[in-house]
């Protein structure tokens, strides 16, 4: 990996006694929602049928996220 310019970090506001690829990737993770009924109105729009998902907790169980069976 290239060491980023100081100039660089400056511009994009990032610490300066870090290590930072020039690449800012962002995982993909899951969505979550706040309540169940939310989770499955999200999985109707979004062509999901009833039996294809099942609704797991996530965040110590505050919030919900949808899964593939």
């Amino acid at each position: 990996m290239r060491k980023m310019h100081t100039r660089i970090k400056r511009m994009l506001g990032l610490s300066h006694n870090r290590r930072h690829s020039e690449t800012n990737e962002k995982k993909n993770r899951a969505k979550t929602f706040s309540t169940p009924e939310a989770a499955k109105e999200h999985a109707s729009k979004t062509g999901l049928k009833e039996g294809e998902y099942i609704i797991e907790p996530a965040k110590k169980n505050r919030r919900f996220r949808l899964a593939k069976k």
